[in-house]
């Protein structure tokens, strides 16, 4: 298998609408979501997410590699992730919001 990376998506089950979960049930959702990722393949990396906002606590959140950005925003809207990070190898990162995407 070859490792060539083109593309990628930062993402994360945790928190869905932005909306604080207790560590209980963010875990069940991430894990929903590295199931899924299991499930088609994907090759991903375990990350964290930490915003500037220091009354959020850090999200456990998958580093996706090869990923055609329409379906991480699909991947996205099925997690009711607010927004996601996406990019191309050789060009800056894009915020992309899910909910108007």
């Amino acid at each position: 298998m070859s490792n060539h990376v083109e593309s990628w998506a930062f993402i994360t089950a945790y928190n869905p609408y932005s909306v604080m979960q207790d560590a209980g049930v963010n875990t069940i959702l991430n894990t929903q979501l590295e199931d899924y990722l299991s499930g088609k393949r994907y090759l991903f990396f375990k990350g964290i997410g930490v915003g500037d906002d220091n009354s959020w606590e850090p999200e456990a959140s998958f580093m996706v590699l090869n990923i055609r950005k329409e379906d991480a925003i699909k991947l996205g809207r099925q997690f009711k992730q607010n927004a996601i990070v996406v990019g191309v190898i050789g060009t800056s990162a894009e915020l992309i919001d899910c909910l108007n995407e």
